[in-house]
C-alpha cells in the first residue's frame, strides 16, 4: 500500500513564511499559459473542421458555455464566439507573481476548460 501524502507535504517549500508565495504563482502562470495553449489549439481546429459560424453547447440542455455564463454573462452560441472570449483571457495574463495576477490566472483557467470541453462536444 503506498504512503498517504497529506496536503502540507505536497506543497512543501512552495511557500515561505512571510513571503508570497512566488514558487506557486510560477506553477499556477504555467498552467494558465498551457491551458490557454490547449484551448487555442482546439478552437482552432474546430474552426477550420466546421466554420466559425458551427453553434456549441452541452448535448440535451438549453445551456450556454456554463463558466462563461456565470462569470461574464456572455451567450456563446457559435465557435466564432469564443475567439473574442480567448483573445481577452489572453490578454488579460501578465506574468508578474503577484496575488491578484493569480486570480486572473484561476478565471483564464476556467475559462479556458470551458472552451476545451464544449469543443470536445462538436
Amino acid at each position: 500500500m503506498s504512503e498517504q501524502i497529506n496536503f502540507d507535504q505536497i506543497f512543501e517549500g512552495a511557500i515561505e513564511p512571510g513571503q508570497e508565495p512566488k514558487k506557486l504563482f510560477k506553477e499556477a502562470y504555467e498552467g494558465t499559459i498551457t491551458a490557454l495553449s490547449y484551448a487555442e489549439i482546439l478552437l482552432n481546429q474546430a474552426i477550420r473542421t466546421y466554420g466559425k459560424d458551427h453553434p456549441v453547447g452541452y448535448p440535451d440542455t438549453a445551456y450556454y458555455l456554463p463558466v462563461i455564463r456565470c462569470l461574464s454573462g456572455e451567450e456563446i452560441k457559435t465557435l466564432g464566439d469564443m475567439v473574442p472570449v480567448l483573445n481577452r483571457m489572453r490578454a488579460a495574463v501578465k506574468e508578474e507573481k503577484t496575488f491578484a495576477n493569480a486570480r486572473k490566472w484561476g478565471e483564464a483557467t476556467w475559462y479556458a476548460a470551458d472552451i476545451i470541453e464544449a469543443v470536445r462536444y462538436i
